[in-house]
């Protein structure tokens, strides 16, 4: 653990690191890439790591708001429905 911290230190010049459990207030703690996706998708996180992937909220926002938006009904549908599939 003291090799890691001194290696995150000389890397980023903040020598200490932080672990919490990976869920809001009130839902269960992220066991799978859905869930992941989920708690991504519907809170103001900025980035999500995933696998080998940094997903990015502002790059997807880029791509799928203007689609939502000229197809806002469907488009709420669509995402209500897909919000309840990765929930399970």
């Amino acid at each position: 653990l003291y090799r890691l911290l001194k290696e995150f230190d000389a890397l980023t010049g903040v020598p200490v690191l932080i672990n919490t459990s990976f869920n809001v207030k009130g839902e269960p703690i992220v066991e799978t890439p859905e869930d992941a996706l989920a708690c991504f998708l519907s809170t103001g996180m900025d980035y999500l790591a995933l696998h080998d992937m940094l997903i990015s909220k502002h790059r997807f926002n880029r791509v799928m708001f203007p689609v939502i938006k000229a197809w806002s009904e469907i488009g709420a549908l669509v995402r209500t429905a897909w919000m309840a599939e990765i929930r399970g």
